[in-house]
């Protein structure tokens, strides 16, 4: 079990955590300095007024600083990377369900035990093979103030416009479904990897964060 566990949290667990709090790891780059300097976790937030904020969640280097003072900045960052942070949260749907009804049996739970297996066993974070399952799982997210529900796992059924999703609800924030998304809305490698933009700085401000609520987004499958 401790095994399994430490795999998990090295290899795809990380990316869970990412995806979650809206959290990215960049790189700037600026004529004042020569080549790019790593940060640490930036959690990505949005103003009213549709502009983005960067929130350093962990030690700064000081560095970054006279980088931004440059006005114009390249930025390259990396986003979670779905193979992963989904076969981690298969791994969370999973055990949710054997705390409801013990040990889950049948065709379902074997391929979803094969897949939790192959990634606990993969070689590093970047051979962590993709999981169908995972892949497809239908995600809903909710960011309300308050959870919707106390209880850490609750077995639910959700009524849309396409008919009902048999699932589980996380944390009362989660909505996990098996029920497997169409193909357009089902994630591709096209949709994650890294990025790089331009962005002009502007005049830096100075507050105390309380607390970060996530900005709503368009539910990943």
């Amino acid at each position: 079990m401790q095994r399994c566990n430490n795999n998990f949290g090295s290899k795809v667990e990380v990316d869970l955590l990412d995806w979650y709090e809206g959290a990215v790891t960049t790189w700037f780059a600026s004529e004042t300095l020569r080549g790019k300097r790593k940060t640490g976790r930036l959690l990505v937030r949005r103003t009213d007024n549709d502009e983005f904020v960067l929130l350093p969640a962990g030690k700064s280097d000081e560095i970054y600083a006279e980088i931004l003072a440059a006005g114009d900045v390249e930025m390259q960052y990396d986003t979670p990377d779905h193979k992963r942070w989904s076969i981690a949260l298969l791994k969370c749907v999973y055990l949710a369900l054997c705390i409801k009804f013990d040990v889950i049996q049948g065709p379902w739970a074997d391929q979803v035990r094969a897949d939790l297996l192959a990634a606990r066993d993969a070689p590093s974070r970047a051979d962590v093979p993709a999981s169908e399952i995972a892949r497809r799982l239908d995600v809903l997210r909710g960011f309300g103030p308050e959870p919707m529900t106390s209880a850490p796992v609750v077995t639910a059924v959700m009524h849309g416009l396409e008919g009902t999703l048999e699932g589980v609800l996380l944390a009362g924030r989660l909505f996990i479904s098996w029920s497997p998304v169409s193909e357009d809305h089902a994630a591709t490698p096209g949709e994650i990897g890294s990025r790089v933009m331009t962005m002009q700085v502007g005049t830096p401000m100075s507050s105390v964060v309380t607390a970060v609520t996530p900005e709503p987004r368009t539910p990943t499958g």
